[in-house]
């Protein structure tokens, strides 16, 4: 399992990928699946910046 994250003009993105099968659509916006949880990654980058 592969899972990646980005954030592209403030909407939170995320991939997840069991080998090359895709488990999500591609680019599946975070708050299209689970709404709030945008804010609290960004709690979570800001935390890893710090």
């Amino acid at each position: 399992m592969h899972d990646h994250y980005w954030k592209r003009n403030g909407q939170w993105y995320v991939q997840v990928r069991k080998g090359k099968e895709h488990m999500l659509a591609a680019n599946t916006a975070f708050d299209s699946v689970v709404p709030g949880v945008g804010a609290c990654l960004d709690k979570v980058w800001d935390k890893l910046n710090s």
